[in-house]
C-alpha cells in the first residue's frame, strides 16, 4: 500500500514502529526480523527470494534490510516495499547562506592562531573577493579578483620563504606559474589573434620560375616590376607602330 493510499492513524502506527525500531540499535536483531524484513518480505522485494536475504539467516543482511528501510520509511511511510520505496526523495534545494553554512570558527585549522577566533561562531574575515566572483561578474571581472587573490598568496609564500633562510620553496614556484598563467590569460582578452595557414606544393623549379621569387613570389605573385610591366603592354594595345615625318623646311625672303 502506497503512502497516498494509507490513513493518518496508519501513517502514525508506522512512524511509532519505525522510530521503536531506530531507537532499539541494529543489535536488536529479533525486531529487525519483526519490522524491517516482515516490510520487505510482503512486498515481495526481490532480495527475499534471492542469495542476499537467505530467509533472515544472516545478522548483515538483516542490518541492511533496516539500514534500508529506516533510511526511507519516514519519507515513504507505507504497509509494504513497492518499487517506488526504493527512489529517491525529491526535495527543495536551498543555497549554502540560507542554511547558515560556512567557515566556521570551530573546525577551522587556523583556530589556534586565529585572532578572529570565537568558539561556536562564524568566520568574522572579510576576505573582499565575494562582490568581484559572485552576482553578475564578467569573465574580466572574475580573472581580476582572482589575479588580485593569487599575486596575495605568492607574497605570503614568498615571505614565508625568506623567514624559512631563503631555500627555493616549490609551492611558492607551482604558485608563481598560476599567477602567471592567469596573468596571460586575461591579457588575451584584450588580444583578437588571426592565424593563418598556407600550403603550397610543386618542385624548387617550379616554385622559383618566373623571376626567382621563390615560395612566396609563387604564392602572391613575382613583384611590382612584372605588374607595370603587364599594365604597360595592355595600354598599348590597339596603337600600331608610328614613324616620324620631316617636313621641309620653308626659306623665307628678307625684305630690303
Amino acid at each position: 500500500m502506497k503512502a497516498e493510499q494509507i490513513s493518518a492513524e496508519e501513517r502514525d502506527r508506522i512512524y511509532k514502529q519505525a522510530i521503536e525500531l531506530e531507537n532499539a540499535g541494529e543489535e536488536d536483531v529479533e525486531l529487525a526480523k519483526k519490522v524491517s524484513c516482515e516490510f520487505y518480505r510482503k512486498g515481495n522485494h526481490p532480495k527475499v527470494y534471492s542469495s542476499q536475504c537467505k530467509g533472515c539467516m544472516s545478522d548483515e543482511s538483516i542490518k541492511q534490510c533496516r539500514q534500508d528501510y529506516l533510511l526511507r520509511i519516514f519519507d515513504h511511510p507505507q504497509e509494504c516495499w513497492n518499487p517506488d520505496f526504493d527512489k529517491p526523495v525529491v526535495r527543495e534545494k536551498i543555497t549554502s547562506a540560507e542554511m547558515g553554512v560556512g567557515l566556521q570558527c570551530d573546525s577551522c585549522y587556523m583556530k589556534d592562531r586565529c585572532p578572529m577566533f570565537q568558539a561556536g561562531a562564524m568566520c568574522a574575515i572579510d576576505f573582499g573577493t565575494k562582490e568581484s566572483v559572485d552576482g553578475e561578474a564578467s569573465h574580466k571581472d572574475i580573472l581580476d579578483a582572482l589575479i588580485k587573490m593569487q599575486r596575495d598568496r605568492v607574497a605570503r609564500l614568498k615571505a614565508f620563504e625568506e623567514i624559512d633562510g631563503g631555500m627555493t620553496d616549490a609551492n611558492l614556484s607551482g604558485e608563481m606559474d598560476r599567477l602567471s598563467a592567469l596573468i596571460q590569460e586575461r591579457r588575451d582578452l584584450d588580444t583578437f589573434k588571426v592565424k593563418a595557414s598556407i600550403e603550397a606544393s610543386g618542385g624548387a623549379a617550379a616554385l622559383g620560375a618566373g623571376g626567382g621569387g621563390g615560395l612566396l613570389s609563387s604564392i602572391f605573385g613575382s613583384g611590382p616590376k612584372q605588374e607595370t610591366k603587364a599594365l604597360e603592354e595592355s595600354n598599348n594595345e590597339g596603337f600600331a607602330e608610328y614613324e616620324e615625318i620631316k617636313e621641309p623646311r620653308t626659306k623665307l625672303k628678307r625684305s630690303r
